[in-house]
């Protein structure tokens, strides 16, 4: 019996050793997980900082393409108020070559006139004194015009 006892003690210190080394071998299975899992984490954390880095860069990147943004709106409403003023001066300054086409149209007809005055002219001193006179004034006229085709040609060249 004592010899029974003897080898139920030993089969169960052996089971029991069994047991522990499981629990060892587990324990230490856990233990390398647990510094798996320990590294994951220091890995997530480092692409967790590395991503807030670049989200850093990439929001003030994206400041200053709004910057950019506004400078080139700005530089849009600018290039229109521009453009208004220039397609206004055209449009005066054709007014202006439209007016000064029609004074040398009159300037045309009455030298054509004069022409005609001339042509009968004959010996009459009264004629020739209307012609004169027609000839200073349509002298004027054409001083008149020429001052406005230089100014007409001073805008053009602005």
């Amino acid at each position: 019996m004592a010899q029974q006892q003897a080898e139920d003690s030993q089969s169960k210190q052996n089971s029991i050793m069994k047991d522990y080394d499981k629990v060892q071998d587990d324990f230490i299975n856990l233990q390398v997980q647990v510094e798996l899992k320990d590294e994951q984490i220091l890995q997530l954390t480092q692409k967790q900082s590395d991503l807030s880095f670049e989200i850093e860069m990439l929001q003030g990147q994206i400041i200053e393409l709004q910057q950019v943004n506004q400078l080139i709106r700005e530089d849009t409403d600018s290039l229109s108020n521009d453009k208004l003023l220039l397609e206004e001066k055209l449009y005066n300054a054709l007014k202006t070559k439209d007016n000064i086409l029609d004074e040398l149209a009159e300037a045309k007809s009455e030298l054509f006139r004069i022409n005609k005055c001339l042509e009968g002219f004959g010996e009459n001193l009264t004629g020739v004194q209307k012609v004169l006179k027609q000839l200073k004034l349509t002298e004027q006229k054409l001083t008149t015009l020429k001052e406005r085709c230089k100014e007409w040609v001073e805008k053009m060249t602005e």
